[in-house]
């Protein structure tokens, strides 16, 4: 306890801190829009049940997001699943696609998505820094709790 108290405890005069920051030497690279919706859908459409081959599925996210919602009934229902079971799962699916477009932005108004680089923010002053972002009165959570669904039973 006596060192604890002495070198860690943050009251003590004698505590020392080490901060170490690791930046990579290989460029920043955002993942392909596009690329990582196909993902996103792949997964959703597993975890609802649905055993959709992956080149198909990335074949209907390619083109306008508005109409994903539609090709993707088309392609499950073709696939031999109950209609009804289908909607309830597509209209599941663009609630959730919806709340992340609005939370990123990512889309456009003609449902092509934009690419965003990540803003880097050099801190200097940290007393500054602070100083500069808002409090809210409650938290908010990064991405709207929307955005999450819980799936049943995990697929492999």
């Amino acid at each position: 306890m006596a060192f604890y108290d002495k070198y860690i405890h943050p009251s003590s005069s004698e505590r020392s801190v080490l901060s170490v920051h690791v930046k990579s030497q290989i460029g920043h690279q955002t993942p392909d829009p596009i690329e990582q919706l196909a993902e996103d859908v792949k997964l959703f459409i597993a975890n609802e049940g649905y055993d959709i081959p992956p080149d198909e599925v990335t074949e209907a996210v390619n083109g306008d997001l508005n109409l994903l919602p539609q090709k993707l009934l088309q392609l499950i229902v073709a696939r031999g699943y109950d209609a009804d079971r289908a909607a309830r799962s597509v209209a599941k699916g663009a609630e959730i696609l919806n709340a992340q477009i609005q939370a990123n932005g990512d889309a456009k108004t003609n449902g092509v998505i934009e690419n965003h680089d990540v803003k880097v923010i050099r801190v200097d002053d940290l007393e500054k820094y602070r100083n500069t972002l808002a409090l809210d009165d409650e938290p908010v959570p990064v991405q709207p709790l929307e955005t999450f669904y819980q799936c049943e039973s995990p697929r492999l």
